[in-house]
């Protein structure tokens, strides 16, 4: 469960992170749970919309 919960977070935050890269107001940081869970990128797989 605590996997779960911080795989979650991981990627809420990558996807805040490319929507808003193109808004205004100036540049966004990068959230500190993407700078520690960073070497969890290779792990976590995205899901693909079936068509």
């Amino acid at each position: 469960k605590c996997w779960k919960n911080t795989r979650d977070r991981c990627v809420k935050a990558r996807k805040g992170k490319k929507r808003k890269s193109g808004d205004p107001g100036g540049n966004k940081n990068t959230p500190p749970i993407l700078k520690e869970l960073s070497r969890l990128s290779t792990f976590i797989n995205n899901r693909y919309k079936q068509q």
